[in-house]
């Protein structure tokens, strides 16, 4: 058969050689990554930045567009060479027919096979968000005009008037073993939680639930270990803390500067569209749950709604900064290596640490956040203003370090508190505590922490 004569296997060997920079050169990635840049330009076009400021962003993002278009132009040059050169070859030589080999039908569907069979093998590294949904979280996210159209359209057809809701939230500053508690509490089924598997929708439960049948891939609910690597590992029914993205919706972000993330004041009608929310999520018979550290910027209005219970969750502060430091460093480095990450924090209200943190209701911290002493002085700040707002009688102290040494406490306090038989185990976050002490550590400002760390206790 002539398919397999000399002529053939050269033609063969060309494919294979533009398949394999094809496939080692990240087309998708660079595709996709022009098609962010549109995105993020109709973003900031329809933004309520001020004139000054949009002009300078759209700029910048125009600037991108055409990098990754160059870039694009680019790697196809690269892909068709070994083509485009065998061509140019035979132009000249004229004894090979190439041409006729490359467009005939049996070296097509040849084509087409090797392609598969690269395209199959080809090593992929695992990601929850594969490209297409790193796409379609950026169109809805931050599409405040396309969550208030779902959001108005959830509550018309699905809100139940009149629900009797028990809601139970969990705050502290982050790294105070709130996800833990978050997901032992969740595995008990008595409440309901807003979890990976309500984005990207995120204010229409039902809407979103038609939505990623059609749009977004969720097929594999495998679990695996998110990206602060403390050992949680999170699936698309794991319980995560969204509910920031509706107070950034109804806000507009108002409360979210530029360096800093200030005191959130809620009006009547938040906490009436909140109740909807709670009332949209929740099912029949279960507690509303949520953990959001955030909550520390509006929780003396929210401490206001009726049947809602607070466990505030609180660490040795040494021990505990030491942990944000180490954090922060991780996703600083994290989001060097992959943008999407920080753009992701930021949508869904996540400021804790890395490169896009903000500190809570002001930035004066005269220490960089690179260094021990500032995580301590921001952990005083956080559990000041809690000490100042728990004047009420649904507050409860939970202290982390007697969460991991006392096997029963967290159980025996929440049985107490919810009067049901919780088995919730923190054994795996027992560790060896071997943490560096810096030499440049302000003991003044830890003496001050440890002070308020003792109310605390008492609190608890």
């Amino acid at each position: 058969m002539t398919i397999f004569n000399l002529d053939t296997l050269i033609a063969i060997s060309i494919l294979i050689l533009s398949l394999f920079i094809f496939l080692n050169l990240n087309y998708k990635n660079n595709a996709v990554k022009f098609l962010f840049g549109y995105v993020d330009f109709f973003l900031i076009f329809s933004s309520k930045l001020d004139e000054k400021n949009k002009i300078k962003n759209l700029k910048k993002q125009l600037n991108i567009i055409i990098k990754n278009f160059i870039i694009f132009i680019l790697k196809l040059t690269i892909t068709l060479t070994p083509v485009l050169l065998t061509i140019f070859f035979e132009l000249f030589i004229k004894k090979i027919n190439f041409i006729g080999i490359f467009f005939s039908t049996g070296f097509i569907l040849l084509s087409a096979i090797i392609f598969i069979i690269f395209y199959k093998f080809k090593k992929k590294k695992f990601k929850r968000y594969d490209q297409t949904n790193e796409l379609i979280h950026k169109l809805t996210i931050q599409n405040f005009p396309l969550l208030k159209l779902t959001f108005d359209c959830e509550k018309k057809f699905f809100l139940k008037k009149n629900r009797f809701i028990k809601k139970l939230f969990i705050t502290g500053y982050a790294r105070s073993g709130t996800t833990h508690l978050l997901n032992e509490l969740y595995k008990s089924n008595q409440f309901s939680s807003l979890k990976y598997s309500n984005l990207p929708l995120i204010l229409s439960p039902k809407i979103n639930n038609i939505f990623i049948k059609f749009f977004a891939n969720q097929k594999n609910n495998n679990s695996y270990s998110r990206a602060h690597s403390d050992g949680l590992n999170i699936s698309y029914s794991s319980p995560e803390a969204f509910e920031e993205i509706f107070w950034k919706f109804i806000s507009s972000n108002s409360y979210i500067k530029k360096d800093f993330l200030k005191k959130h004041d809620l009006s009547n009608f938040d906490l009436e569209e909140f109740n909807k929310y709670i009332s949209l999520i929740t099912e029949k018979d279960k507690i509303y749950l949520s953990k959001n550290n955030n909550n520390i910027l509006r929780i003396k209005d929210l401490s206001n709604i009726e049947n809602s219970i607070f466990l505030i969750m609180f660490r040795s502060p040494l021990e505990h900064s030491n942990s944000l430091l180490k954090q922060h460093n991780n996703f600083v480095n994290l989001q060097q290596r992959e943008t999407f990450i920080k753009d992701y924090m930021s949508s869904i209200g996540h400021y804790e640490f890395g490169q896009n943190h903000k500190p809570f209701f002001y930035n004066d911290n005269e220490y960089k956040s690179e260094t021990i002493n500032y995580w301590i002085k921001e952990w005083i700040k956080f559990y000041n203003e809690i000490l100042n707002t728990s004047k009420k009688n649904n507050f409860y102290f939970i202290s982390y370090d007697k969460c991991c040494s006392e096997k029963n406490y967290i159980n025996l306090k929440l049985n107490k508190i919810l009067n049901y038989d919780f088995n919730i185990n923190f054994e795996s976050k027992k560790k060896n505590k071997s943490y560096k002490t810096e030499n440049n550590l302000n003991y003044d400002i830890l003496q001050k922490a440890n002070e308020i760390h003792q109310i605390l206790l008492k609190k608890n």
